[in-house]
């Protein structure tokens, strides 16, 4: 999703990312990319390729063996809200709920309902932080350390 941190490398101006923010209760988002070319199945306004969020989740959980506490990944059903955790919990060892080919985009909404904060880190793909978001709608903006 372009944003002002693209200006110098694309020669271009483009929109503060506080316009393009997703809330809390979204299914959906959709954006035009800065160079659609290099995609598979562009994100453009009211495509259907790829405007959905797939719902993913971070879990907390305890491990069986010492009892420790263990943030995992997995998926969330539609319609969470801070009363209703619909957490599927997935373990390293369950198959993949993702197959990304090259140059295909998409658009993930993690929830997470656990007492601290948990990295994330990816390989051998880029991703973008859209924003975050509160329980109670607040929306904050990404740290300039994760733009781009």
């Amino acid at each position: 999703m372009p944003e002002p941190n693209y200006n110098s490398a694309y020669n271009g101006v483009f929109a503060p990312a506080n316009q393009n923010n997703v809330s809390i209760a979204a299914t959906a988002f959709a954006f035009t990319p800065y160079a659609p070319q290099h995609f598979n199945n562009p994100c453009t306004v009211g495509s259907t390729n790829c405007d959905l969020l797939d719902q993913k989740t971070i879990q907390e959980l305890f491990t069986l063996d010492y009892g420790r506490m263990n943030a995992t990944l997995g998926t969330e059903l539609p319609n969470v809200n801070f009363e209703n955790q619909t957490t599927i919990p997935l373990g390293y060892v369950d198959p993949a709920t993702e197959i990304i080919r090259q140059g295909d985009t998409q658009l993930w909404k993690i929830t997470h309902n656990g007492v601290d904060t948990h990295f994330i880190h990816f390989h051998l793909f880029n991703v973008q932080v859209i924003n975050r978001v509160g329980w109670d709608g607040s929306i904050r903006q990404i740290d300039a350390n994760e733009a781009g």
